[in-house]
């Protein structure tokens, strides 16, 4: 959610919560038989006749996921992008679901600082269950929630999470592309060992020079190397001074049209077993909608569809906030 080499396309409007829904199952589509066109992918199934009732399995009792019960309905449909801006060489069928409260239409989509396919008081609720947020995280959003773009900043479960990666894994040396104004910097700090380092890349003064204040207060500035100018020219500077397979994690959370760039990078700079996380692989769903315009959309989905074919990569993509991919490095 945050800058290296340029200001990120963001979107303020919010996602249509009406009539215009897309259903896959069987009970949506029949209450959808007035408006064919608006029941794509609901596709019958190999075998089934016209007229022929579907059973409907018994709801499964206490199913979740990530926190959530499962949704009585999922928004999803089959469709094959033209991958002619990835380096596939071949159109993907690729189905999505989503949950029932997002829906996806071409101009209207915002990128949250929350895991956006919740309701906000189921997100109250996690919260309310998980770890406190620490004081100076807390202060360090409430001031960012001033900012226009304050959608940017990550949001405080994936902080969490980010926290206990570096734990588990034992992270001593970190990158971090893209900074805004220092959330994820500072909570990756906070749980890096006395002698763990953060090389944190973005262009922006203006918004760094608010997180360095807190960084400073919290006492991890001396972990934070922030480098002021193109991620790419701090990363080949890396390179340069021969630190390939030195660094144990890399989050890669800026200018969404260098995203392979960065993973390419990062990949040489990162150790075997070594995780690169990437932020806002769902783009609030917009990759789902193979007619959208918006640029960013279709890189994160030609990347999305890249790795997927990377051999170099373990992976996967959670829903986690505006989604979030990791990719462990073989």
């Amino acid at each position: 959610m945050l800058l290296a080499e340029h200001p990120r396309r963001k979107h303020d409007e919010t996602l249509d919560q009406g009539k215009n829904a897309v259903y896959c199952n069987a009970e949506d589509a029949e209450r959808k038989q007035d408006d064919p066109d608006k029941r794509i992918g609901n596709q019958r199934k190999q075998g089934e006749r016209p007229g022929e009732e579907k059973q409907q399995e018994p709801e499964k009792k206490g199913a979740h996921w990530l926190g959530r019960h499962t949704p009585p309905r999922s928004f999803c449909f089959d469709h094959a992008w033209d991958d002619t801006e990835s380096v596939a060489s071949h159109s993907d069928s690729v189905r999505f679901s989503v949950v029932n409260e997002i829906r996806v239409r071409s101009n209207e989509v915002t990128v949250s600082n929350k895991t956006f396919t919740l309701s906000d008081q189921l997100h109250q609720y996690l919260l309310s269950v998980s770890h406190d947020e620490p004081v100076i995280l807390s202060r360090l959003r409430n001031e960012t929630a001033k900012d226009p773009k304050h959608s940017m900043q990550i949001a405080p479960e994936q902080g969490l999470f980010f926290q206990l990666l570096v734990g588990m894994l034992g992270v001593r040396r970190a990158i971090e592309i893209g900074v805004y104004t220092g959330y994820s910097a500072l909570a990756v700090a906070l749980a890096l060992p006395d002698d763990g380092t953060i090389i944190a890349c973005d262009v922006s003064t203006e918004w760094t020079d608010i997180g360095k204040k807190y960084w400073e207060e919290a006492g991890v500035s001396r972990k934070i190397d922030l480098r002021i100018g193109p991620a790419v020219d701090t990363l080949d500077a890396l390179l340069r001074s021969g630190k390939e397979g030195e660094f144990d994690f890399v989050f890669i959370d800026a200018d969404k049209q260098n995203y392979w760039n960065y993973l390419e990078k990062s990949l040489v700079l990162l150790r075997r077993g070594g995780l690169i996380a990437v932020d806002n692989v769902l783009w609030s769903g917009k990759v789902a909608d193979p007619s959208t315009d918006d640029p960013d959309a279709r890189s994160i989905h030609a990347f999305n569809t890249r790795l997927k074919l990377d051999p170099r990569v373990v992976f996967s993509l959670l829903p986690l906030a505006d989604g979030v991919t990791l990719a462990m490095k073989k």
